[in-house]
């Protein structure tokens, strides 16, 4: 749609044609990282392109920020799919021997959830907000599903995901909040949550 900083259009017609009812995003390893300084940092995609922070991935090379939180948003609205927006857990990859941010430490990851959220969808005189206004979106993006997480697994990520959960869900009721890695035959705070 000869958006700024605009997907490859033979990439993007092929999703669009699909029709797609959601998109998840950014989805993979990218997003529990190898370690937690380079775990998906949604903030470092946005803004000014040429002022992205580029980072070592979990493949051992560079993944840029091109596509970021902004460009995400806007193409799921192009093409009238939801979005499903992807975050840090707390937990880095755990084929990878994954480490944990210890529960003392969570409440940046936690925030990281609810800023995303008021980038999405909160007033252009918010915080986050006035970013997406200024990006060219004064509009919500009206993000209703956030994932929290990407193949974490084990008592550490229960006790994440069940300190993420309930701060999204006190701020923003509305919105499906998916585990990531369901647990067969164990019972948790989770057992009455959704998953896919």
């Amino acid at each position: 749609n000869n958006r700024p900083n605009g997907l490859r259009p033979d990439i993007a017609q092929m999703i669009a044609d699909l029709k797609p009812g959601f998109v998840r995003f950014p989805g993979g390893c990218v997003v529990e990282g190898a370690t937690v300084q380079n775990a998906y940092n949604w903030k470092k995609s946005i803004g000014p392109l040429d002022q992205r922070e580029e980072i070592w991935n979990v493949w051992d090379y560079h993944r840029t920020e091109g596509m970021g939180m902004f460009e995400y948003l806007q193409f799921c609205e192009d093409i009238k799919a939801e979005p499903l927006f992807v975050s840090f857990a707390g937990q880095t990859c755990i084929y990878r021997d994954g480490t944990n941010v210890p529960m003392s430490d969570m409440k940046w990851v936690a925030d990281d959830f609810l800023d995303a959220l008021q980038y999405a969808n909160g007033p252009a005189t918010s915080t986050w907000g006035r970013l997406r206004a200024e990006a060219g979106h004064p509009a919500p993006f009206n993000l209703k599903m956030l994932e929290i997480g990407n193949e974490n697994t084990g008592r550490a990520y229960e006790n994440q995901y069940a300190f993420i959960y309930p701060q999204i869900k006190s701020k923003y009721p509305d919105t499906l909040v998916l585990a990531n890695f369901p647990q067969p035959g164990v019972k948790t705070e989770m057992a009455d949550e959704h998953y896919y």
